[in-house]
């Protein structure tokens, strides 16, 4: 799991911006990349997809500054709309000006946003659910996001977190404030519930399982399809966080198939499911350090005596991000949703 954390920097008159130092304050892990964006409309969006790219996350959590909110407040979902009351930092102040041109009216959230709320407040802090992320660069990034992950990066999650002033920001404006270690402490439970999240709701009795079964070198049959025709074929695949990972080339028909219709089916030892299909890229690529040495390790009987190449520039690590599936185990049936 690899989630991509972002905060804005100051913007209007401010000379800080709380977001930024939340990032600051939270630990760096394992499987998660800061960033801050600019309060720009043209410039955050570019920097946000050239990080989705780059980065290739499983999911994105991005922060922004709501001055007047009392509490951490999880948007439930963006509009399709660029509205200004102020300038941004470079001077734009759009008007009822769309952010995507015949795209959807709104996008909802795709994290799981009554869960984040759930485990902030379970830590000691104020949250809500916000049916209004606004219509300046807050809701601009998050539509941009959620444009993204329905039209370029299938099973990405997306979601945005508004935060409230700090005390030095609030002081002689009237307005309500929270102090940064409780801002962080919210912030870092609900990015725990996220790197949780992808196999977090599975029985554990079946999570133990899919990683008997599929943890190493597993052979599962994967189904494409070639325009309305059902393609199959066997492929070595390695289970990890919810997600099946196979070495290929990018010029195979599964990853062309994959590439008009990420919709993909598989199944193995007693278990089917349903998923999307992604190509990651080369296993050298940048951000693939660390799964390319599990793929390198799981596959090792065979992935270093010339079936797979990495000198070819068309190798590919595939990863069926997993959303559905049925697990047969000693007389038990599990119905599972990723």
């Amino acid at each position: 799991m690899k989630l991509l954390l972002t905060a804005f920097e100051p913007f209007g008159g401010e000379q800080l911006n709380p977001t930024m130092e939340i990032l600051a304050a939270l630990p760096d892990r394992s499987g998660m990349v800061k960033a801050v964006l600019p309060v720009t409309f043209d410039g955050a969006a570019r920097v946000l997809e050239d990080l989705i790219v780059r980065e290739r996350p499983d999911a994105v959590l991005m922060l922004g500054q709501a001055g007047g909110r009392d509490r951490l407040t999880v948007e439930r979902l963006a509009v399709n709309l660029d509205d200004a009351s102020i300038p941004d930092n470079a001077g734009a102040m759009p008007r009822d000006v769309p952010i995507r041109r015949g795209a959807a009216n709104a996008l909802f959230a795709t994290v799981p946003v009554k869960a984040l709320v759930r485990r902030m407040q379970e830590a000691g802090v104020e949250a809500a659910v916000s049916d209004s992320a606004g219509t300046f660069v807050c809701n601009h990034v998050l539509y941009t996001a959620l444009w993204l992950a329905q039209e370029r990066f299938p099973g990405l999650r997306a979601g945005f977190v508004h935060v409230p002033f700090l005390p030095q920001q609030a002081a002689g404006k009237g307005k309500p404030s929270m102090p940064l270690s409780e801002m962080a402490r919210g912030v870092e439970a609900a990015v725990r519930a996220l790197l949780e999240a992808e196999e977090g709701d599975l029985p554990p009795r079946a999570l133990e399982v899919m990683r008997e079964r599929f943890g190493g070198d597993a052979l599962i049959a994967l189904s494409t399809l070639d325009g309305d025709i059902p393609a199959v074929r066997t492929v070595n695949g390695h289970y990890e966080d919810g997600a099946f990972y196979v070495v290929t080339h990018a010029r195979s028909g599964k990853m062309r198939q994959i590439e008009q219709n990420p919709a993909v089916a598989l199944c193995g030892e007693w278990f089917s499911a349903q998923g999307l299909g992604e190509n990651l890229g080369h296993p050298r690529a940048p951000g693939n350090e660390a799964i390319a040495a599990r793929l390198r390790e799981a596959f090792a009987a065979w992935y270093g005596n010339g079936h797979v190449d990495e000198g070819d520039p068309d190798t590919c690590i595939l990863r069926v991000r997993l959303t559905r599936g049925t697990l047969l185990s000693h007389g038990t049936r599990y119905e599972l949703r990723f």
